[in-house]
C-alpha cells in the first residue's frame, strides 16, 4: 500500500498566520502539522508516500519533511496542484503513481496518534473510512441511520442524525480514480470526499470503522492550540514515565 497525504488548502479560517506560510508546517507542540500525518503512515508500514501541495508550498514542505531524521528511509514524491477543486481532485493525481496499489489517504492537517496496520492488513477492496465523535458535526461528512444501519452519507448536515463524523484515514482500491472521474462537482464548483465514500457505499464496498487513538483536524485556530496542548501532555507523560 501507498500512501496520499493532502496538503494543498490554502487554510483561509487560519488567517492571517497563513497568509504566507504553509498550514503544514505551523507548530502542534515540538513538530510541525505535516509530520503527524507522515508519521501514522510510517508507523502503519508505509514507507512510499506523496504529498499533494501547492507550488507556492512545496518547497517549505520539502524542507520540513526531507530533514526529518526519521523519515530519511521513506521513498516521498511531491506533486503540485494550484487549483481548489476539492479532495477527491487532489486524489486523483495519484493515479499514474500508485498504478493498482491501494492508497490510505489523509488530509494533511489530520492528527494521529495511533497506526492503522491492522486495517491495511485486513484491506482486500473496496474502500474503508473512519468514524470519529466531535462537537460539531455539521462541519463533516456524517452518517444517515435507519434501524442502527448505515443508509446514506450527507455533507455538512444542518442537523445531524449523530455526533460521529466520517474521518482519514480513507483507504481506497485502484476503482477510486474511475469513480472520483464520474463524480459531479459542487455548487462551489468542487468534488466531495462524502460523494466519493457514498459511490462505494451504494455498491456495498464501503467498510466504516470507529477510530482509535486521538485523531484532531486542526482547521481552526482553536483546534491547533487544544491538538498543542494535548501533545505538550503527552509529552510530560512520556518524560515522566521514562
Amino acid at each position: 500500500m501507498k500512501g496520499v497525504i493532502l496538503a494543498a488548502g490554502k487554510a483561509t479560517r487560519l488567517y492571517p498566520i497563513t497568509k504566507e506560510i504553509s498550514k503544514m508546517i505551523l507548530p502542534v507542540y515540538d513538530k510541525p502539522v505535516i509530520y503527524y500525518p507522515v508519521k501514522v503512515l510510517v508507523d502503519s508500514g508505509i514507507d512510499e508516500i506523496m504529498l499533494v501541495t501547492s507550488s507556492a508550498h512545496i518547497k517549505q514542505l520539502k524542507s520540513v519533511i526531507l530533514n526529518q531524521e526519521e523519515f530519511k528511509n521513506i521513498k516521498f514524491k511531491f506533486k503540485t496542484k494550484n487549483h481548489e477543486l476539492g479532495m477527491p481532485f487532489s486524489i486523483y493525481q495519484a493515479k499514474n503513481w500508485a498504478g493498482k496499489t491501494p492508497i490510505m489517504v489523509i488530509p494533511g492537517d489530520n492528527i494521529f496518534t495511533k497506526s492503522y496496520q491492522q486495517e491495511i492488513k485486513r484491506f482486500k477492496n473496496g474502500a474503508v473510512v473512519h468514524l470519529n465523535k466531535v462537537k460539531d458535526p455539521q462541519r463533516f461528512g456524517t452518517i444517515i441511520l435507519k434501524n442502527k444501519k448505515i443508509v446514506d452519507l450527507v455533507e455538512k448536515p444542518l442537523k445531524p442524525q449523530t455526533k460521529f463524523a466520517l474521518t482519514a484515514p480513507y483507504i481506497f482500491d485502484s476503482k477510486v480514480y474511475k469513480y472520483i472521474k464520474s463524480l459531479k462537482p459542487s455548487i462551489k464548483g468542487e468534488l466531495i470526499i462524502t460523494d466519493l465514500l457514498k459511490m462505494y457505499l451504494v455498491n456495498n464496498e464501503l467498510t466504516i470503522h470507529k477510530a482509535h487513538g486521538y485523531w484532531k483536524d486542526i482547521g481552526t485556530h482553536d483546534a491547533l492550540l487544544e491538538a498543542g496542548i494535548f501533545f505538550k501532555k503527552l509529552s510530560l507523560k512520556k518524560t515522566y514515565r521514562s
